[in-house]
């Protein structure tokens, strides 16, 4: 099998190894979101065939000029940073409706790179002192990866030149070394959301997850375990103040409680991006949840300018709806700057684009209908030990944490 292969319609990088990288050959189009929701999970559900190939042959072919060959300066790399349960998913299906844009949600092949900072520079392998020196280097590798992922949505059809590519959230902390590899080339945006509402959203995605009995053993022997390393994912340099600082409320609070091990992971993922904009002079735009289910068309408006996108057809919504499903609020609507009872539509003419009438999360486990059975909402005591974690890190409290982007820039200065 000649590796060009990769190239192939519906053959789309899934996984990268130490030594090779593995695609996946399905039988639908993974990246659209009438699949699914996530790049990843699409993959999983629909794989026909694994093709593994070696990474230095991967490396030679995404290199070589040919048909499906992608050439970055021809590109409009989007990175869509998030601190997760905020509208991501809804905002990358909006971005879908405009002209020449394709929108890749989490693929997984970017994860290894977030997961461990000393991945293909070498010192996995200073134990072997027979292995031979490495012939590539880590940019070259993460460049392929994106680059491969930009020319599987090119063989779909149409081709794309608008590329939103939405990691996970964890994966911030390799936003600065995308910006580097493509040298400087990435616009960025970042999507918040109201920390009382993030921590209700993720504690209801993670009782849905599992039985009660089967959950308290996994949160005791295993989560608890994993849970502070998995923050600290966040930062590739454990030694700054910031780091520091969260490992050192880490062994202050009981990290058992999904209000501080939630909370936790919403300050990690900001204080990644401000180290990371700080170091690298990136300019990121913020988005606020909040402003984007209350006039989605302003939002889209405002970031397409941003992301250097023709929108010219109009940017009218419709509709909103949340991740979580539906208008209602995610339980922040009694805890401060909630957003209520989250209605709203977004105004205009109805022409251009539309807010997605559906939920947006109905091809997967973390619909509306499946999550409602889980939610409950914050008491006061949960909403004070949030608010002890916000604090610890010059964050304002839940009564007043800004839900506007301006307002969120400010008090990002302070962190």
């Amino acid at each position: 099998m000649h590796p060009r292969v990769i190239f192939e319609p519906r053959t789309t990088l899934m996984a990268v190894m130490e030594d090779s990288v593995l695609f996946a050959e399905c039988d639908v189009d993974v990246h659209s979101h009438d699949t699914g929701p996530f790049f990843y999970i699409n993959q999983f559900n629909h794989v026909q065939r694994l093709i593994r190939i070696p990474i230095h042959h991967f490396l030679a072919v995404m290199r070589t000029e040919g048909p499906g060959h992608v050439r970055e300066e021809d590109l409009n790399l989007i990175l869509l940073s998030n601190v997760g349960r905020c509208g991501s998913t809804l905002l990358t299906q909006l971005f879908e409706q405009l002209p020449e844009t394709v929108s890749i949600s989490e693929p997984e092949c970017l994860m290894p790179f977030a997961a461990d900072p000393d991945l293909f520079r070498g010192k996995e392998k200073e134990k072997e002192k027979a292995a031979p020196p490495r012939s590539f280097t880590r940019g070259e590798v993460l460049k392929a990866c994106v680059l491969a992922l930009v020319a599987s949505s090119n063989s779909q059809g149409e081709r794309k030149t608008n590329i939103v590519i939405k990691p996970k959230a964890h994966a911030m902390a390799i936003t600065r070394e995308l910006d580097e590899t493509f040298k400087g080339r990435v616009r960025h945006l970042y999507l918040y959301r109201h920390p009382a509402q993030y921590v209700t959203s993720v504690s209801t995605v993670f009782n849905s997850l599992m039985h009660p009995v089967v959950r308290s053993a996994v949160v005791r022997f295993s989560i608890k375990m994993g849970m502070e390393s998995f923050i600290m994912t966040h930062f590739q340099d454990k030694s700054t103040r910031r780091a520091q600082a969260m490992l050192h409320l880490m062994e202050k609070v009981d990290m058992n409680k999904n209000s501080y091990r939630f909370a936790a992971l919403f300050c990690a993922n900001i204080m990644s991006l401000v180290e990371q904009r700080e170091a690298g002079g990136i300019e990121f735009k913020f988005l606020s949840y909040h402003e984007l289910i209350k006039d989605a068309e302003a939002v889209m408006t405002d970031v397409s300018k941003f992301c250097g996108i023709d929108c010219s057809g109009g940017t009218a919504a419709t509709a909103a709806t949340d991740e979580d499903g539906g208008r209602s609020s995610d339980g922040g609507d009694d805890v401060g700057n909630g957003d209520g009872d989250g209605s709203g539509s977004g105004s205009g003419s109805g022409k251009g684009l539309a807010l997605p009438e559906n939920d947006s999360q109905n091809n997967s486990g973390l619909s509306r209908q499946h999550l409602n059975n889980y939610k409950k909402s914050l008491d006061d005591a949960k909403v004070r030990e949030i608010d002890h974690v916000l604090r610890a890190f010059k964050f304002a409290t839940c009564e007043t944490f800004p839900i506007d982007s301006q307002s969120f820039e400010k008090m990002r200065e302070s962190v």
